[in-house]
């Protein structure tokens, strides 16, 4: 009796191969494309955040220079209180002048202190320096009190010689802490971004290269299939 021979599984059938592959090579295009936006989409979202952080160090950076700026200004009114004061009305005009910078170093400082971007550690030395600060003020108008002409320029400035230098001091600390802080935070934004870059880049590579090597082997495939 003749032996059958058993039809080719649905499996063995070579346009049944074909469509698998050519099914498995459409997956992996969308794969890649997918992986490729969304990669897109977290660059921009992360360059975002960076962008963010970098402006709000910026400005908290500025705000501590400014506070130096308003600072030596006051220091600077105090002097013209003392070699310009002597009649009512530039006295009157200098005092105004003390204490409208002195308002100006208590904002800047505020805001220094109130920033989000400011570094946990330094928010103690700020809140201290505020403190210090807003004596400085009743400090030169109790010593501009004794200046009725007994007492000379150099004494009176004597009197109240080193509240300055010390603040100065401390604000001037306290900004290149600040400097330092933003300096080392961008160069750790920027190696985050560079390996970021290079890990989506390599990726990315390997995915096309594999969806490279499904197209030469449904080619060849293909090829062998029509010789046979």
């Amino acid at each position: 009796m003749t032996k059958k021979t058993p039809p080719h599984s649905q499996s063995g059938n070579p346009q049944t191969k074909k469509g698998s592959l050519i099914g498995f090579l459409s997956f992996a295009v969308l794969l890649l494309a997918g992986y490729s936006l969304f990669s897109v989409y977290f660059a921009n979202d992360q360059g975002e955040k960076a962008m963010k952080i970098a402006i709000g160090e910026s400005l908290l950076l500025d705000q501590a220079r400014m506070a130096q700026v308003n600072f030596k200004i006051e220091v600077q009114n105090w002097k013209n209180l003392l070699l310009r004061g002597q009649n009512s009305e530039d006295r009157e005009k200098y005092l105004l002048a003390l204490s409208e910078s002195s308002e100006a170093v208590q904002k800047t400082l505020q805001a220094v202190l109130n920033s989000t971007s400011l570094p946990g550690e330094l928010k103690q030395e700020i809140a201290s320096i505020v403190i210090d600060h807003a004596a400085v003020l009743p400090n030169y108008r109790k010593a501009f009190e004794h200046y009725e002409g007994s007492e000379t320029v150099f004494s009176v400035d004597k009197s109240v010689r080193g509240i300055d230098l010390t603040l100065n001091q401390r604000i001037d600390r306290v900004a290149l802490r600040i400097m330092d802080t933003q300096f080392s935070m961008m160069e750790r934004l920027k190696q985050e971004s560079q390996n970021r870059y290079r890990s989506v880049r390599l990726t990315i590579t390997l995915m096309t290269l594999g969806i490279l090597v499904l197209i030469g082997v449904f080619v060849w495939k293909n090829m062998f299939f029509r010789r046979s």
